[in-house]
């Protein structure tokens, strides 16, 4: 079980970092502002519907994961 959690959260990192950036790419371009809600509604909405963390864990647990991701790519981007 302990592997499947391991590869999830693998999976969750490359799919938040890859959000961050565009996210953070559209902001540049644009000077719209961007929140942590946008990158966890782009990693959500990117997932399939077989994808394994939603079948193991809840959509609330889900954004809260990403969300926790997003924040820490992004403190290490402002370190």
């Amino acid at each position: 079980m302990d592997d499947v959690f391991e590869a999830l959260l693998a999976d969750l990192m490359v799919r938040t970092c890859q959000a961050v950036q565009d996210v953070g790419h559209l902001a540049a371009q644009t000077g719209i502002p961007f929140e942590t809600d946008d990158v966890v509604n782009i990693v959500l909405r990117r997932l399939s519907a077989d994808h394994p963390g939603l079948k193991t864990m809840s959509v609330a647990m889900l954004r809260t994961s990403v969300a926790e991701l997003a924040r820490t790519f992004w403190d290490r981007e402002e370190a």
